[in-house]
């Protein structure tokens, strides 16, 4: 577990510098499209990024659960490693933080995945 954190800070460490080195202070700018998410930007809009939000798939709105509304409070690894690298992940997660049933998914993703989604569809 230590050495897989310790990969995965050396991989976003390496991002983060070749960001910065593109990109003046890190953060994303209007017209400046990227083609593949970037967890080490930070895109600007509606939602805050380090937020948590999830969407069932019967409703078209985003929600925060407060108890479960930063990945501080994730303990399902599988989701962890998702929102971290990708920004989103399909699955169920129990309140206290947990792996919950397959069989009630729901769509989570962090702010910052959301903001850099709008961006993506405002400039198409």
């Amino acid at each position: 577990m230590k050495r897989m954190l310790f990969i995965l800070a050396i991989v976003l460490l390496g991002l983060t510098a070749a960001i910065v080195m593109a990109e003046p202070g890190g953060q994303q700018r209007p017209g400046n499209r990227l083609a593949i998410y970037n967890p080490a930007i930070i895109y600007t809009g509606d939602y805050q990024p380090d937020v948590l939000l999830f969407k069932n798939p019967w409703t078209i709105d985003w929600q925060r659960i407060p108890k479960l509304d930063h990945l501080r409070n994730v303990k399902c690894q599988d989701a962890l490693n998702h929102l971290n690298l990708e920004g989103r992940w399909k699955g169920h997660l129990n309140p206290d933080g947990s792996c919950g049933s397959q069989a009630e998914p729901a769509d989570w993703a962090i702010g910052n995945r959301l903001n850099y989604e709008n961006d993506l569809e405002a400039g198409q």
